[in-house]
């Protein structure tokens, strides 16, 4: 993402990155691309993002539409870095729309498969065995600490206390419309959010789009990526998701012996 004032020579930033990551004559499964792609990217970040994304069933960005998402291309140290940020992360947890397979919840975790849109960095990054299995080890730790139905659950509970009464106050009636034009009626909202209830929108502007009840996702979201990583060589990042140290350095790869000096 550039300033305005960005002047054309400072775009040789992004065409450098393009060229290190996505370029097809760099093999994406050496050493050598591994440690040329840590020091323009954050890598780490850009997989530990996707692996929550591929959870969520956030199709709506990088992971169908290529889209809601920026490039941060920093241009203030000796060489330029790149970031990932995601955004609007509204269509998730089984939410889909008419036309699509409607099983978010199933997808492989690899990005694999039909609607995937394209995706070539993810793709190549995931060609190389350290990011692949820094990305599989990381969805192992977050499936069992962060993405789990209970703690899903207790989220769900806290949000929907702190917004019932907004939530309530956009409608004179639980079944009326809301005030606010919102196409869910209180009750329905209610029903989705505390009953994990899923419901289909037969018209208005969102006509034709269903919501899974969201426990019922995430548990089934969880059943097939747990069972899909098990023909992956979990444990072999040696990255320790339980401390605080999450990065992925071409020196901390060294000493787990995963890129050569």
């Amino acid at each position: 993402l550039f300033r305005s004032h960005t002047t054309d020579d400072q775009y040789a930033a992004l065409a450098e990155f393009i060229n290190t990551l996505c370029n097809t004559a760099n093999d994406p499964t050496t050493d050598a691309f591994a440690a040329n792609a840590l020091k323009m990217f954050d890598v780490a970040g850009f997989l530990r993002a996707m692996v929550v994304i591929n959870l969520l069933g956030s199709w709506d960005n990088y992971y169908l539409n290529a889209q809601n998402y920026m490039l941060h291309v920093s241009l203030d140290g000796a060489a330029p870095y790149v970031s990932f940020c995601s955004y609007d992360m509204d269509s998730v947890l089984g939410v889909s729309w008419p036309g699509q397979g409607r099983n978010w919840q199933s997808k492989d975790i690899l990005f694999r498969g039909k609607e995937v849109g394209n995706v070539v960095l993810l793709k190549r990054l995931l060609q190389n065995p350290l990011f692949r299995a820094y990305y599989c080890d990381f969805m192992a730790w977050f499936l069992e600490n962060g993405f789990t139905p209970d703690n899903i659950a207790n989220r769900r509970s806290d949000l929907w206390n702190l917004l019932q009464q907004s939530v309530y106050l956009e409608s004179q009636t639980p079944w009326g419309p809301p005030d606010t034009f919102r196409p869910w009626t209180n009750d329905q909202v209610y029903r989705h959010a505390v009953l994990n209830q899923q419901f289909d929108a037969t018209s208005g502007a969102v006509a034709g789009l269903q919501a899974l009840g969201i426990a019922d996702f995430v548990q089934a979201r969880r059943d097939s990526a747990l069972s899909q990583l098990k023909a992956e060589p979990l444990g072999q990042s040696g990255i320790d998701f339980s401390s605080s140290q999450w990065g992925l350095s071409g020196s901390a790869m060294q000493e787990t012996g995963r890129l050569a000096a």
